[in-house]
């Protein structure tokens, strides 16, 4: 977990936000889709270097998620 995976992490939260401000201004969404996609990508990233430490699975995040959907 190497404070360059983080900071990636926040890059990419940041660009989520300008997407999101793009498409409110622009009405067009490739680039929201695409920074979505970016972040994503961190979740797998992260889901299976958690795995390969034996912390846990992309499985249990998409659990985990579910269940907090279902409880909101």
């Amino acid at each position: 977990w190497s404070s360059d995976v983080c900071s990636s992490d926040l890059e990419e939260a940041y660009e989520v936000v300008d997407g999101i401000r793009i498409l409110d201004e622009t009405g067009k969404p490739d680039n929201l889709c695409e920074e979505l996609g970016d972040v994503m990508m961190q979740v797998f990233l992260h889901s299976q270097i958690a795995e390969e430490e034996g912390l846990f699975s992309l499985d249990d995040v998409v659990d985990g998620i579910s269940r907090k959907m279902i409880y909101r």
